[in-house]
């Protein structure tokens, strides 16, 4: 009998804890996720080396917040032509705000990468509220070196320092 109770209470908490994950994603905020981008004033040669980096850190970033269940990452699927039209999103005055719009999101994620050097760098996130296009939260971060473990631990960083609130909550 006793081991009954017990595999009646650890399914009702599993179903329990199931149901309570499908609630929250389902509350997250729709969040356009744009990749990263980089500043380089390094004078060091482009690499592919370097675009891995920045992708990785993109899925980092899109899976972190997914993960946070405060944000639902929308797709940004069927827009790779507007993005690529934009050009550098970090220069262009909130233009991605309407590719952002246009996918149904709240809100707009834009990271970028400042490589000063192959020893330092910094790694920015940007939050922004579509409707009032307003900044809702910033963080930043310096890393030492050019690698994707680099890169990956300062955005897993940013996450959890700036971005873990909803944007509604705080301000960075």
């Amino acid at each position: 009998m006793r081991l009954f109770l017990i595999a009646c209470a650890i399914f009702f908490a599993a179903t329990a804890r199931a149901a309570w994950a499908d609630d929250t994603a389902s509350t997250g905020t729709a969040t356009v996720v744009f990749g990263f981008e980089l500043q380089d004033t390094s004078g060091e040669p482009h690499t592919d080396a370097l675009d891995r980096r920045l992708q990785a850190a993109t899925e980092v970033l899109r899976q972190g917040l997914d993960a946070r269940a405060r944000y639902a990452v929308v797709s940004l699927d069927g827009h790779a032509d507007a993005i690529a039209q934009a050009g550098y999103l970090a220069g262009c005055n909130g233009c991605e705000l309407a590719i952002a719009r246009k996918a149904g999101g709240q809100y707009s994620v834009r990271g970028l990468v400042h490589k000063v050097s192959t020893l330092i760098l910094y790694i920015e996130v940007s939050v922004t509220d579509v409707e009032s296009e307003r900044v809702v939260c910033h963080g930043r971060v310096s890393i030492r070196g050019d690698t994707e473990q680099a890169y990956r631990r300062g955005v897993r960083f940013l996450i959890k320092q700036h971005l873990s609130a909803p944007p509604e909550a705080k301000t960075c």
